[in-house]
Formats: structure tokens, C-alpha cells, sequence
């Protein structure tokens, strides 16, 4: 005998459709019927697969009046209803099945999140050493010295020069870290920088981080006349592409003529200002040469040291004609005087005594000559090396006494004060 199962249901028809067709015949779940403003005793028929609480259309106000009712299988339609609820059960299983089966093989084929995936920001610590501000003139002599050790081979230390002086990450974490990215970003398009993949961490390892060759926009650089604020970030991404930390540090972005401390520790810095490339220097030693003898500068190829100081001469009478004024520096918000690069100082037609000299020195390099600046606490004079062989070593030399001698004693070096050309 086949017995069918029945729930007795009160409804309240808030929904637009329910699942009765009628007050007396039972339907299939499946089996959905409009209906409007009705209200009643349905009877619903229940499956093996489909208790009532997964019923497909939600029934507002649904109660069960009644538990459910064998009941005696009529050989008619009810049979039928029947047997094609077991069909549709076998369907359902089977596509229950399934899913089981590809939620299993997904589960196999997933490999367990790494403890990289996982980590907290207290797991690390990130420590950042850089200057408050950047400077084109610092960040080519770092650049220059670190290309210099590459090429002789040797170890590369700490310039003293660096804008990023020193990235640390250390693992707090019970784990050893693999894989991990490190992006250093800049909020200026100015200054750009390559991502850097980071070796094995250990527990409790501190990794001294190799900053790879910052990539500055030099024409953009030399266009600022001001400083300009800007930050960098450093972003720690897993290998998964999480980010696991993030350090954000503002900085100024200063303008080429405008000193950072490092001129406070090495004069040698006041030689980037000397450009005997530029255009505008270039034009004024022609322009001098025309009106030589030889119509061109010789320089050390001269061997009478008579001939070689006339032609300082010829320079120097070149730039006084151009009447230039002697001007007091750049009012600046820094603590340190702002440079007028020789351009600007012909540009402008006036500049102060370190202003003044740097042209100078720009000039005599660009005819041949080997110039020196001569830096003070309240001035600054230009001079020369009257024999191409001489030079200080390091390119530098502290001590006034030392070179007091080598201008009244040998009489190489030719000494003037480039306020006179204003």
C-alpha cells in the first residue's frame, strides 16, 4: 500500500504566489499557481527531498494547523504525482551529488594559505632612515659614489650622500617569511623607484634592506622654484598580493638651487652648481673667444704661463660686460642660502659673491681651465690653477694655511674676487 504524506496548512496570501492550486488537491512543491487576496486551509503535499522549511516561495503568516497525515494512495492522479516526485527527487540527488564531489576536488586541489597570507601588522616591523628632504645635488654625488664602487668592485657602503639611508624589516612572527614584496612609492611623479623582492626572513631576523638606484625626473627636478612638499610610502605585499604593511613619511622635494645640510660637512657639493654645459655659458665663452687674438681659447696648451693669464683675463672682462649686479641671496624659508645657477645669474644679470664665482668657474671649465672655488663662512672668491697637472687631493682642501702657501709661495694658483665683475 503507498501512502502519501500531507501537512495541513493555514495561510494568509500576502504573496502573489503560493503553492495550492485549490483548497482540496495537493500539489507538487514545484508546481506554482497566481493567486491574489486568498485566504484558507491549503493542503500542501510534503517529499522526501523537500522539507517544508525549504519551501521555494516564502509564505507569510505560514502555521502548521496540523502534523502531517498518512493517507491511502488513490490509483490515480495521486500516483502519478508521485511518481514523478521520485524522479525529480533521483534528479535533485544526483545533482547534490555532484556539487559534493567538485567542493571536493576543489578542497584537494587548494594548498593551505601560507604563513605569509596570514600575517598581522604587529608581526613586523618596518623601520625607515631618510633625509627630511630630497636634493638633486646630494643624490648625484650618492649616485655617482655608488656607480664608482660598482665599477672598481667593491662592497657598496653608505655614501653619506643617500636620500634613503637605511630600510629595516624585522620578523616578529613564529614563522620564516618567504616571498615577500617590498614597493617604495613616491606622491610626486618626480622620483620613482623598482619594486625590490625581499630574500627569506627568519624568526627574529633583521633584514638590512639594499635600496635599489632611485629614478629622478631631472628636467622636472629643474624646474622647481620652490620646495615641494611630498611623501613616500613603503608597502610590504605577501606573495599572494596582500598587503601585510604600510609606512607613509613626508619629506621636501628641494629646488636645485637650494643647499641641504650635507653642504655644511662637505664644500665639494658647491661644485654641482658649476655647469660649463649650459647654454647660456657656453654662448658667453664664444662670444669672449671672438675677441682674442686667436679668436679661441687654448688654455694649458699654451706653455708661457703669461699667455695662459691673459686668457683668464679675456673671460673675466667677458662676464664684466655683461654688467652684472651684486644682489643679496634669495630670500628662502631655509636655514641655508639658495644658489643662482650661472644661467639664471646671466638670466637675472645679478647674483652674490658664491653666485658670481660659480659662473666664473663655469666659464674657465668650459674654455679648458681647471677652476676653484674658494668658500668662507661670509664669502666666497674664484681661483685657478695656473698648471693643468696641479689639484688638491680629494678635490678639496680645509686647511687655509695650506692654501695660503700655494698662492704667495709657488704662485700656481691665481686668486679673484668675481664680486669685481658686478
Amino acid at each position: 500500500m503507498l501512502y502519501e504524506k500531507y501537512f495541513v496548512l493555514t495561510v494568509s496570501n500576502k504573496s502573489e504566489t503560493l503553492l495550492a492550486r485549490s483548497e482540496n488537491e495537493a500539489l507538487k512543491p514545484l508546481d506554482l499557481v497566481h493567486l491574489k487576496g486568498r485566504e484558507g486551509i491549503y493542503t500542501v503535499l510534503s517529499t522526501d527531498f523537500l522539507s517544508l522549511e525549504e519551501l521555494p516561495i516564502p509564505l507569510l503568516d505560514m502555521e502548521i494547523v496540523d502534523s502531517y497525515a498518512e493517507k491511502e494512495i488513490l490509483p490515480d492522479r495521486s500516483l502519478a504525482v508521485m511518481e514523478k516526485t521520485s524522479e525529480e527527487e533521483h534528479s535533485l540527488q544526483a545533482l547534490e551529488e555532484e556539487e559534493e564531489e567538485v567542493i571536493e576536488e576543489e578542497e584537494e586541489d587548494s594548498e593551505p594559505l601560507g604563513p605569509e597570507e596570514c600575517l598581522l601588522p604587529e608581526d613586523l616591523a618596518l623601520r625607515l632612515k631618510m633625509d627630511s628632504s630630497f636634493s638633486l645635488l646630494s643624490y648625484e654625488t650618492d649616485l655617482a659614489l655608488r656607480l664608482l664602487d660598482r665599477a672598481k668592485k667593491k662592497k657598496e657602503e653608505k655614501t653619506g650622500y643617500a636620500f634613503i639611508e637605511e630600510i629595516a624589516l624585522e620578523n616578529h612572527s613564529e614563522n620564516t617569511l618567504r616571498g615577500l614584496v617590498l614597493r617604495i612609492s613616491f606622491s610626486s611623479k618626480l622620483l620613482s623607484c623598482e619594486e625590490i623582492l625581499l630574500p627569506s626572513l627568519e624568526r627574529g631576523e633583521v633584514l638590512i634592506i639594499s635600496v635599489p638606484f632611485l629614478k629622478a625626473d631631472k628636467e622636472g627636478l629643474m624646474k622647481l622654484d620652490e620646495p615641494l612638499p611630498s611623501s613616500i610610502t613603503l608597502e610590504l605585499f605577501s606573495p599572494g598580493g596582500k598587503v601585510v604593511l604600510r609606512k607613509e613619511q613626508p619629506f621636501l622635494i628641494l629646488p636645485i638651487g637650494e643647499k641641504n645640510h650635507f653642504f655644511d660637512s662637505d664644500y665639494r657639493l658647491y661644485a654641482k652648481y658649476v655647469t660649463p654645459n649650459a647654454e647660456e655659458v657656453r654662448a658667453l665663452t664664444l662670444d669672449a673667444a671672438s675677441k682674442t687674438a686667436e679668436r679661441r681659447f687654448l688654455a694649458y696648451q699654451h706653455a708661457d704661463l703669461n699667455d695662459r693669464a691673459s686668457e683668464l683675463s679675456a673671460m673675466y672682462v667677458a662676464i664684466a660686460e655683461r654688467r652684472l649686479a651684486y644682489q643679496n641671496p634669495v630670500a628662502t624659508s631655509s636655514k641655508f642660502q639658495r644658489i643662482r645657477l650661472p644661467a639664471q645669474v646671466l638670466l637675472d644679470h645679478k647674483g652674490t659673491c658664491i653666485d658670481l664665482s660659480i659662473l666664473y668657474a663655469a666659464c674657465l671649465e668650459e674654455i679648458g681651465f681647471h677652476p676653484i672655488l674658494i668658500v668662507t663662512d661670509d664669502h666666497a672668491l674664484i681661483g685657478v690653477f695656473l698648471k693643468p697637472e696641479d689639484h688638491f687631493e680629494n678635490a678639496r682642501l680645509n686647511k687655509f694655511g695650506a692654501f695660503y702657501n700655494r698662492i704667495s709661495g709657488k704662485g700656481d694658483i691665481l686668486v679673484l674676487d668675481a664680486v669685481n665683475l658686478a
